[in-house]
């Protein structure tokens, strides 16, 4: 039943009934405890999630299942839709401190918390990070710093991480030709941009009307009317 309310975002009468159980002297296992920090993510109730993984952490009785790295990511992906990217960053910097090691879904939540909150600085030194300790980035992570750097008109860094997504060999997606192509625009690059649009042709990728749009502008910005025209 808490594992139902929990995969329902209904963290309230989760917590109720976890509160029955403890009463009953039955200790909350490990996958009931991903189920109660999960339910906080979709709510603002990332303040919940921290204090149950706190309760998991500082148990004296026995009466928690110990906190591994998957609590760890579900209380991240708590607080980054909560915007406490901050937050986030303390909690993947503590799991050394508790003997655990990150994983890319720790990393990602982390990742896409500096995203949100425009910490495009962040958000790349934990990809640098990523690299140092042999953890592999997949695709979400790959697009949410492209995006980010896209966004920010940073092109060639947009183009840097797209190089390591091809040395890691980590097939592109819809997200990451739309980004590329995005970014491109913006900086009126109308030659890479066709160069991305020919890549999700070859990927049998079908990219929506604005990135297409965007290409086309990118591809007048460049005066290259009959390319334009083409698209």
């Amino acid at each position: 039943a808490i594992s139902a309310l929990g995969r329902g975002s209904r963290w309230a009468a989760a917590l109720s009934l976890l509160e029955a159980t403890r009463r009953l002297a039955l200790v909350p296992d490990a996958m009931l405890c991903t189920s109660l920090i999960a339910a906080c993510r979709p709510s603002s109730a990332w303040w919940q999630s921290l204090a149950l993984l706190a309760s998991m952490q500082n148990q004296t009785d026995g009466q928690w299942a110990r906190p591994s790295v998957v609590h760890y990511s579900a209380a991240m992906s708590a607080c980054e839709v909560g915007g406490h990217w901050k937050v986030a960053l303390s909690l993947l910097a503590s799991l050394g401190e508790n003997a655990l090691s990150p994983n890319v879904k720790c990393y990602g939540a982390a990742i896409s918390s500096c995203e949100k909150a425009k910490r495009l600085d962040r958000a790349n030194m934990l990809l640098n990070d990523m690299e140092k300790i042999a953890v592999m980035p997949d695709e979400v992570i790959f697009n949410a710093i492209i995006t980010a750097n896209g966004r920010s008109h940073f092109l060639e860094e947009a183009l840097a991480v797209w190089r390591n997504m091809l040395r890691d060999q980590v097939p592109p997606t819809i997200m990451t030709c739309a980004s590329l192509v995005s970014a491109c625009e913006r900086k009126r690059s109308w030659e890479k941009a066709l160069e991305f649009l020919g890549m999700a042709d070859k990927h049998r990728l079908r990219l929506d009307s604005v990135t297409l749009n965007a290409a086309i502008s990118a591809a007048e910005s460049g005066s290259q009317w009959r390319h334009a025209q083409i698209l």
